[in-house]
């Protein structure tokens, strides 16, 4: 949710002129929403306008940036465990998502 807040901002576009989607590495998004066994996590951020309007491309040449923004909008914000704001919704009321989303915005800034 916050990697897509920050390229909306970022890239001055409607929220809606941007897709996103879970998938894993043989291409099929995930169902449920929970990682399953043999799950390897990709996010996808794309131009949602058919066609494309060049989104794609500003938002790969400016990931480095989004990245360490959607981190620091999640570490600032001021709910406990996640909040629909900052991770997303979640039907869990003890959830670990926030540190989650942070230590793999870590891991992916790491690995860039």
């Amino acid at each position: 949710r916050a990697l897509e807040t920050v390229a909306t901002l970022s890239l001055m576009c409607d929220p809606r002129d941007l897709g996103q989607t879970l998938g894993d590495d043989d291409g099929e998004g995930a169902q449920s929403g929970r990682p399953q066994e043999g799950f390897d996590p990709t996010l996808f951020l794309f131009d949602n306008v058919p066609g494309g309007v060049g989104l794609a491309e500003r938002i790969y040449e400016q990931a480095p940036v989004l990245l360490a923004s959607a981190k620091q909008l999640i570490a600032e914000c001021p709910c406990a465990e996640g909040c629909p704001l900052c991770v997303g919704p979640s039907s869990s009321p003890r959830s670990t998502r926030k540190r989650a989303a942070i230590r793999i915005i870590e891991l992916v800034q790491h690995a860039h």
